[in-house]
């Protein structure tokens, strides 16, 4: 997950996680204070959530449920750049 930052730093751990198949998040640009660590990964990673900070809990409870799930595929039916 990536949230509101300076510079670029977090983008090569996302890029990582998300090759592993880990499921990202990051801040919508238009909440965050310092955009530019969001816009960086935005642009550099497959992302699938971009989430104001009031919507993450949510998302990731129903990430969670939809993992219990036996035989659902990929967790939640994700796509790249689900805006929200």
């Amino acid at each position: 997950m990536i949230l509101s930052g300076l510079d670029q730093d977090g983008s090569a751990a996302l890029k990582a996680f998300n090759e592993g198949g880990g499921i990202t998040i990051v801040q919508k640009l238009d909440t965050a204070i310092h955009p530019q660590m969001p816009q960086a990964a935005i642009e550099t990673v497959t992302v699938n959530y971009v989430l104001e900070p009031r919507a993450v809990a949510g998302r990731l409870e129903q990430i969670a449920k939809q993992l219990r799930q036996p035989g659902k595929g990929e967790p939640g039916g994700l796509k790249p750049r689900q805006f929200e």
